[in-house]
């Protein structure tokens, strides 16, 4: 999903997910779930690869070198990644305490839905579908519809 919002062409966009599925692997035995769940992992690479794959359009386009990542300067992809990032944490600042957690367990910490239904002792339909309801009002608040606030309204 968000290697087509950033990139435009769908040529471009399929490559980008093959570059990103080949680095998964190759960097899997780096891989630590005490450090980041299974999903940020796989963003983490993927938000490299697609900043990288800008640069390169970019200079393509401008015929200057491509920027490294040490000069600091945000490109178009930088800026469009840290808005999504922004936009997601104002979301997550709007719902109530319980949900927010229960989102903070599921994708920061890769728990399972039974481990958070256990942590909180409700049963584990609710839990999945309250964070089926949450994570779809997220999804649009990140692409830019509305803000969880109106969502529920």
């Amino acid at each position: 999903m968000l290697a087509r919002r950033v990139l435009v062409n769908h040529s471009e966009t399929e490559d980008a997910v093959s570059e990103v599925f080949a680095e998964v692997w190759r960097c899997a035995g780096r891989y630590d779930p005490a450090v980041a769940s299974s999903r940020a992992f796989v963003a983490m690479i993927a938000r490299r690869r697609l900043i990288d794959r800008g640069r390169k359009e970019q200079s393509r386009v401008r015929g200057v070198a491509p920027l490294s990542a040490a000069e600091g300067l945000h490109t178009g992809v930088e800026a469009r990644v840290d808005d999504d990032a922004a936009r997601a944490t104002a979301a997550l600042a709007v719902l109530p305490e319980r949900e927010r957690e229960m989102v903070r367990m599921a994708v920061g910490y890769g728990w399972s839905q039974q481990k958070i239904a256990d942590e909180f002792n409700m049963p584990i339909g609710t839990v999945k579908t309250t964070l089926r309801r949450v994570m779809g009002e997220l999804r649009l608040v990140v692409e830019g519809h509305q803000p969880t606030a109106e969502v529920r309204a």
